[in-house]
């Protein structure tokens, strides 16, 4: 056992081993060897390293398979409970490969619940660039990784209250309108005082901008 100490790295398993036999009159015992050998396997090999990775890898098979399932497509989630975790988390594009459809349907539902007018999927634990605009028509837009086109707009000030779905005080806030947006499937414009203020809010929440 010793010989497997000093074979693996001889100066500093020895030189451990001595300084824990000391606490044994300079005798070298089961305990010693075992706390050289445990030092040893502290600097020499990051688990800490190797159990973050696999703790990660769960998390995200775990989310994976949380979306795919649609038994959980439609639950109803208050972003009030995300807020503190989420709330200045900015949100990843979303990738070609990526099917958000089960996202969508929890936001939808989480809207309906609320009554929000604007959501992020970063609001109800999901940092991906995914974000719901009820227009006063009612219709409903679904944008996926929008980006304001510059130069699109943009000609007049509003000032509104805002009020993020993670709760808060509401804030007067200066908004540019009209806005053009666009996103995985084409062009949107926004010309609506209310439809502005929602879109660019929900673009400061994706960039990671806390609304306090």
């Amino acid at each position: 056992m010793v010989y497997f100490i000093g074979h693996v790295d001889t100066t500093m398993s020895w030189r451990r081993l001595r300084e824990h036999s000391l606490e044994e009159g300079n005798h070298v015992t089961a305990r010693t060897v075992g706390a050289a050998l445990t030092d040893w396997l502290a600097e020499h090999v990051p688990w800490r390293t190797y159990a973050a990775s696999w703790v990660f890898l769960v998390v995200v098979l775990s989310a994976a398979e949380y979306v795919a399932d649609g038994s959980h497509e439609d639950v109803v989630r208050n972003p009030v409970d995300y807020a503190s975790l989420y709330r200045s988390v900015p949100s990843l594009p979303v990738g070609d490969d990526l099917d958000v459809a089960g996202i969508v349907r929890q936001m939808q539902a989480t809207a309906d619940e609320y009554d929000f007018t604007c959501l992020a999927a970063v609001h109800i634990g999901y940092p991906l660039r995914v974000a719901l605009v009820k227009t006063p028509e009612w219709d409903t837009i679904i944008l996926i990784n929008p980006v304001v086109v510059a130069g699109e707009g943009g000609e007049r000030v509003s000032r509104g209250e805002e009020t993020s779905a993670f709760g808060g005080v509401p804030q007067t806030v200066a908004r540019l309108f009209p806005v053009t947006v666009r996103d995985r499937e084409g062009f949107h414009l926004f010309d609506h005082r209310e439809d502005a203020h929602c879109v660019r809010h929900l673009l400061g929440q994706m960039d990671g901008d806390p609304f306090v």
